[in-house]
């Protein structure tokens, strides 16, 4: 009966993860500012990247606070918007088949903040010339993907021609691609990366620490108040401390 009411929520947890609103609003965004800006970049392409890209000084951060943050939902080019994004969208799930989605919007925008710190310290000593302006997701998608190899280190993904692969060695290769493959002249852009994994490696942490606290009796509470009052009756929390555990009980 319990093993039965487990496989229940664990295919209807996972069904939920697949639309999680906040994964689909931040591609969604991502997807709608690299359009509006391809539409208008002829028009106002200064004014523009002015506006939503991170300067590379502190003064031009003081003049625009928000760039810090809306950077991270800007893209140079159509590859780099659907490479970063295929990126979110697969981590981002993984993300959330244990968490919140709403902690996914957090990781995210802390990788971006650590991104775009790192870029700043860069620029202040190589000076602005070295780096330019930044623009592109990769920082706050670098995030994401370290905190779910901190969270999951030893969860297994079947890859194309390679076969059964634990995230934290798929994370290290995308870390090493982001940071060195794909922008090597720009060493701002890739300070940046690597700010985004350090968020991303704290927040891991920080979620893994809070998941260890966990009552031995908690899960046969959960099962008792689903035998009562049904799967729904479980607050918000609730399911997600339930698919957790249940998680780790069929993993045995």
């Amino acid at each position: 009966m319990t093993a039965g009411i487990s496989k229940i929520v664990l295919v209807n947890y996972r069904l939920n993860s697949i639309a999680s609103p906040w994964l689909i609003t931040l591609i969604a965004l991502n997807a709608a500012i690299f359009l509006a800006l391809t539409i208008t970049s002829l028009m106002a392409s200064a004014y523009i990247a002015e506006t939503l890209s991170l300067g590379p000084t502190l003064t031009e951060l003081i003049k625009r606070p928000w760039t810090i943050i809306t950077y991270s939902f800007t893209q140079i080019n159509v590859l780099q918007l659907l490479f970063n994004m295929l990126w979110l969208y697969s981590f981002g799930r993984l993300f959330i088949m244990s968490r919140p989605d709403y902690e996914l919007l957090y990781v995210y925008i802390v990788g971006a903040i650590m991104g775009g710190g790192a870029f700043l310290l860069f620029s202040s000593i190589f000076g602005a010339n070295a780096s330019g302006w930044l623009m592109g997701s990769s920082a706050a998608v670098i995030a994401v993907a370290v905190a779910v190899a901190i969270i999951m280190p030893d969860k297994e993904l079947n890859l194309p021609l390679i076969g059964p692969t634990k995230i934290k060695w798929i994370v290290a290769v995308v870390v090493v691609i982001f940071c060195i493959g794909l922008s090597a002249p720009n060493a701002g852009g890739n300070l940046a990366h690597l700010g985004g994994a350090a968020a991303g490696a704290v927040s891991g942490a920080i979620i893994r620490h809070s998941k260890s606290t966990t009552s031995p009796n908690e899960y046969s509470i959960l099962i008792e108040k689903i035998k009562r009052s049904g799967y729904e009756a479980l607050s918000s929390r609730e399911k997600r401390r339930f698919f957790e555990l249940s998680s780790r009980r069929s993993a045995r």
